[in-house]
């Protein structure tokens, strides 16, 4: 499973058109997966985030990664 999680000295949402949230499918369909914060900052919302990676790739200040997340272990060692 992977999520997008923003860097946020690199975020200069001041200067952006808030990509990360304007280009997120999820966001697209009405789920408030990347919020804005009362400083103005994007938050991403873990819970909601499909990992897609277009994020990632819009952002003009790479300010936002996608990360692998460890998968649970279904079995006992």
């Amino acid at each position: 499973m992977h999520i997008a999680v923003i860097i946020y000295d690199r975020c200069q949402f001041k200067k952006c058109n808030y990509e990360c949230r304007n280009y997120c499918p999820p966001v697209r369909m009405g789920i408030d997966t990347v919020v804005i914060t009362e400083k103005g900052y994007p938050r991403i919302i873990e819970e909601l985030c499909e990992g897609c990676g277009i994020c990632a790739h819009k952002c003009p200040f790479e300010a936002v990664k996608i990360i692998g997340l460890p998968e649970e272990i279904k079995e006992e060692l």
